[in-house]
């Protein structure tokens, strides 16, 4: 009984010394090259709840393959349809392991796919034309994406299990894209006006796309959303400046800013409220950079092991267990390399040497 109470007063302690002073330490992350498929370039553009990671990665001829990447594996090439086409990317990943994307058929269009699990690809079809793109799936298996119509325009498609490709239409003209679909359902996206302008969409279940405006300007795009329905994209200001946005539910957007440079974009977000994206610094470089807590980051100021010559150059995605996915450029710009950031456990060094005095005894004993 005695070690039970000294536990639970070191706990307790423990819990009030962390929580007393808010932490200012910025964030600080590892950084892991994920390699390719043996040629020289790979993204990664998206990663799930449990660390699976898919994007494309070239081959030694070199030619792009959709891969997956588990934690701790080898990267798999998925390869691409049974009826021989070469090529294919893969854009998203839903905690069931379901990837989807795009490969080129027998005839080289591209053509959306949805594969399950220890499955091959499986082609989705278009709108009544040849070409189409699968960007997002919830865990539904909801896919999302764009598709041609037999005039060759590219429409917003959402495509359910065991249903037909739908299309979501526009914004009062010709033309739409989806990006991505949460667990609600909600789509976001971009579509054509009436005015002939593009701009960032949200399209509840049953209801008709809503227009998200912009930053002033006349153009925008929403690249994903999360399952409270906050949307991330880009948009330009009066001035014809694009830069990251967070709408929150009910709210205008909100210009999430820069890093020195003049553009910026948010191309994720996790369900925790953290955007990552891609910016330009004062000297034009792109760099990768995570948004939280009102404070955008350069992640390569805060990844403590970045080899040298290599740049954090776009972000892609974000779990809520923090790990982030993107696009390396590394052997100072010879090739770009799909790499993964894990956060580290941040701590005022202050409260580890406190600890250190109220440390319990061995447990079990």
């Amino acid at each position: 009984m005695k070690k039970l109470t000294l536990m639970a007063l070191w706990f307790a302690f423990a819990t009030f010394l962390t929580m007393a002073v808010p932490l200012q330490a910025a964030p600080r992350y590892r950084y892991y090259d994920l390699g390719t498929l043996g040629g020289n370039n790979s993204e990664a553009m998206a990663i799930n709840r449990d660390g699976q990671v898919v994007g494309f990665a070239e081959d030694e001829f070199p030619v792009e393959w959709a891969f997956l990447k588990d934690p701790d594996q080898a990267m798999q090439n998925l390869g691409g349809f049974p009826d021989g086409g070469i090529g294919s990317r893969a854009f998203g990943v839903n905690n069931a392991m379901q990837v989807v994307g795009w490969a080129n058929d027998a005839n080289g269009f591209f053509v959306a796919f949805r594969k399950n699990p220890g499955q091959p690809l499986k082609p989705l079809g278009a709108l009544g034309g040849i070409v189409s793109w699968a960007r997002g799936i919830n865990d539904a298996g909801q896919v999302v994406g764009e598709a041609s119509d037999a005039n060759g325009i590219f429409w917003a498609f959402q495509r359910n299990i065991g249903q037909f490709m739908q299309n979501l239409g526009a914004l009062g003209g010709e033309g739409s894209r989806a990006y991505a679909i949460n667990n609600d359902g909600q789509v976001v996206g971009s579509a054509s006006t009436g005015e002939g302008f593009w701009r960032a969409f949200l399209k509840n279940p049953g209801q008709d796309m809503e227009n998200l405006g912009a930053l002033g300007g006349t153009w925008s795009t929403a690249h994903a959303i999360n399952d409270g329905g906050q949307i991330v994209g880009e948009a330009n200001d009066a001035d014809g400046h694009s830069w990251a946005f967070l709408k929150n539910p009910g709210q205008d957007m909100e210009n999430l800013g820069g890093l020195g440079g003049t553009s910026s974009a948010a191309k994720g977000i996790n369900n925790r409220g953290k955007v990552v994206g891609q910016a330009n610094d004062a000297g034009g470089a792109n760099r990768a950079f995570l948004w939280e807590n009102g404070v955008m980051y350069n992640l390569n100021e805060v990844t403590v092991d970045l080899p040298a010559g290599t740049n954090l150059a776009q972000a892609r995605a974000i779990n809520d267990r923090g790990w982030i996915v993107g696009r390396a450029m590394v052997d100072f710009g010879g090739s770009d390399h799909a790499f993964l950031l894990k956060p580290m456990i941040s701590i005022q060094p202050w409260v580890m040497l406190l600890l250190e005095d109220v440390r319990p005894p061995p447990w079990p004993p």
